[in-house]
């Protein structure tokens, strides 16, 4: 008799939903975005997130980051944002996409940025933290 109880139960909490509804445009994009490039070292020395919409602006990027091997890009359907966190003192820093939702006319791409706690064991080198992403569309990118 307790199995059975214990079993409407479940049974009964999970037919309870929430009760919210998403009726707006916003939409979660599976395979909205492809990190391309990472590093921890590699960065600009300035903290800039930007969006490069172009081969020539991609190349430059990666010159700059002393990289020989860029990425093939299809700007036709994509474009390309760089997270670069700029020189950090200590290692323990990272960024990363955290999300992306297409709002209809615009994505939206939320970060997220990492930075070491207080009494974190880090290296004592000097970092630049970078993340490169394909974003695989031509809407208006937003970044947040």
């Amino acid at each position: 008799m307790k199995k059975i109880g214990y079993y409407l139960l479940f049974l009964g909490v999970m037919a309870c939903g929430s009760g919210a509804s998403n009726t707006s445009e916003t939409k979660k994009s599976p395979n909205a975005f492809e990190v391309i490039y990472k590093s921890t070292y590699n960065g600009l020395p300035q903290k800039k997130y930007y969006v490069i919409d172009n081969n020539e602006d991609l190349k430059v990027l990666f010159s700059q980051m002393k990289e020989d091997q860029v990425p093939a890009i299809d700007f036709k359907d994509s474009n390309v944002v760089v997270l670069n966190m700029g020189q950090k003192n200590t290692g323990g820093y990272d960024v990363y996409p955290e999300k992306i939702l297409d709002e209809g006319n615009t994505i939206v791409l939320t970060i997220k940025e990492v930075s070491p706690g207080p009494g974190d064991m880090v290296t004592t080198a000097l970092t630049n933290p970078v993340c490169v992403v394909k974003v695989n569309s031509k809407k208006e990118i937003i970044i947040k």
